[in-house]
């Protein structure tokens, strides 16, 4: 016989699971906006559990991922994986709209016109958390982190007037 291919030098493979995500909205947060649309982005960052699940600065499991938005899911072209038998999992954090620069805080700036719905969306930061999990789709409940102000005019020919608001 071959000594060689004795019981305790089998290599198992290493099998993945890519990762992809649900998303919804918390409906009471938003008035006009309660789903995401097909090309919305994300950016996802995995942490490994631990006594105290932190979001670092980096070196993380995994720093901002971009994941877009495919009418059910949430996909990335290089997305998260994790081990097929990870018993632990990964906590992970989302980020609404995707940023290149975000990280565990960071600078968020609103359209100062938010006439059209581009720049409203973009203007909408929502956050997910999500407990540690060996699913391979991930359910993320986002919530706004911005307050939603309209403001109505009301009486006759307002349309000729010249009328400003500022909000402090």
């Amino acid at each position: 016989g071959n000594s060689s291919t004795d019981g305790e030098n089998i290599v198992k493979p290493v099998i993945k699971k890519e990762i992809s995500f649900r998303g919804n909205i918390k409906a009471a947060s938003r008035a006009t906006e309660t789903a995401f649309e097909s090309g919305d982005q994300i950016s996802v960052f995995a942490v490994k559990p631990s006594n105290d699940i932190k979001l670092q600065p980096e070196d993380n499991y995994v720093d901002n991922v971009k994941y877009t938005y495919h009418g059910s899911y949430f996909e990335a072209t290089n997305p998260i994986t994790i081990l097929e038998d990870d018993t632990k999992g990964l906590a992970y954090y989302a980020i609404y709209p995707y940023n290149k620069g975000v990280a565990d805080e960071f600078e968020f700036t609103v359209n100062e016109d938010q006439s059209t719905h581009s720049a409203y969306t973009a203007s909408d930061l929502c956050t997910a958390f999500c407990e540690p999990t060996t699913d391979k789709t991930v359910n993320l409940e986002f919530n706004h982190r911005l307050s939603n102000i309209v403001v109505k005019f009301y009486g006759t020919n307002l349309t000729n007037k010249n009328i400003s608001v500022e909000l402090n």
